[in-house]
């Protein structure tokens, strides 16, 4: 019975997507960010490492159709904080570094995930802009292993009006196969510029070290 409302559920979003590109005049971006996450326990470091980041976008927006970067994340966490040094470097020689703040918080017997984020990069080189993101990410957890909510996703340039940059948002799915390692998938529109839909996707794989205690 597990299985099969975990596919029904997945099955439900996948047709979500389709209808929801199927008026042609849609652009279509995709974003694939596979994760590595290292903890290690009884210590609050955390690490992170997105080996290829990649968008595949229009080519009115890049030649290419596709931008591909890097991230490296080094940070601290807590119960409800985390703060990451987080760096990144895409194909076209472009470098950044700054910080991401998560706060996260949760109801209703911890049924209810709440993350919010601010992400804020300096650019390395004269082709870097600085420019920041902010994320809110709401799930509620269905069952043991899915979580269904809401994603926003916002990347805006410092010094430009707030509705030149792309803010994204809308449903999105997690599914734990097992313990390390979990899927995320989202659908979401930009809200400024009406004729953008972005589908995310994101595989995951979390590792967590034991530091032994040594004594007499």
């Amino acid at each position: 019975m597990k299985n099969i409302s975990n596919i029904l559920l997945c099955a439900f979003f996948l047709l979500y997507i389709e209808s929801s590109f199927a008026q042609n005049e849609q652009e279509l971006w995709v974003k694939i960010s596979p994760e590595l996450r290292l903890n290690i326990d009884k210590t609050p470091f955390e690490f992170r490492w997105r080996p290829v980041d990649v968008i595949y976008l229009p080519e009115i927006y890049v030649p290419s159709g596709r931008i591909a970067r890097t991230d490296i994340m080094l940070g601290v966490t807590n119960k409800h904080f985390k703060l990451f040094s987080y760096s990144k470097f895409d194909e076209f020689g472009k470098r950044w570094t700054g910080y991401r703040f998560d706060f996260n918080f949760t109801l209703f017997d911890k049924k209810l995930l709440v993350n919010l984020q601010q992400r804020y990069f300096w650019g390395l080189n004269e082709n870097s802009m600085d420019h920041h993101y902010l994320v809110h990410y709401t799930r509620m957890k269905l069952i043991s292993n899915i979580l269904v909510g809401i994603l926003g996703y916002g990347n805006f340039k410092t010094g430009k009006a707030f509705n030149t940059g792309n803010w994204f948002i809308g449903p999105s799915i997690d599914y734990e196969f097992w313990k390390a390692f979990n899927l995320h998938l989202a659908l979401t529109k930009d809200i400024f510029h009406t004729q953008s839909n972005m589908l995310y996707v994101r595989l995951g794989y979390k590792i967590k070290l034991n530091v032994s205690e040594t004594g007499e």
